[in-house]
């Protein structure tokens, strides 16, 4: 039997994940093939891409873009 996935055992972890690669356009219908693939993705704690400066707090977000409408 295979262990249960907890939080604690799922962060920095390494999972292959199924995929479907577009591989090229067919010019005449303009549909795309694609090819199955997969990729490996690792969950953690932390982004993968670094910010390129702090997230502002969602309080913040609403206060500047509050035109009347929500």
């Amino acid at each position: 039997m295979r262990p249960r996935l907890t939080a604690d055992r799922l962060i920095n972890s390494l999972f292959i994940v199924p995929v479907l690669r577009r591989v090229s356009c067919d010019m005449e219908t303009g549909h795309w093939r694609y090819e199955r693939g997969s990729q490996s993705i690792t969950v953690g704690c932390h982004s993968v891409l670094p910010r390129s400066q702090r997230a502002s707090s969602l309080t913040q977000h609403y206060r500047r873009n509050s035109g009347g409408a929500t």
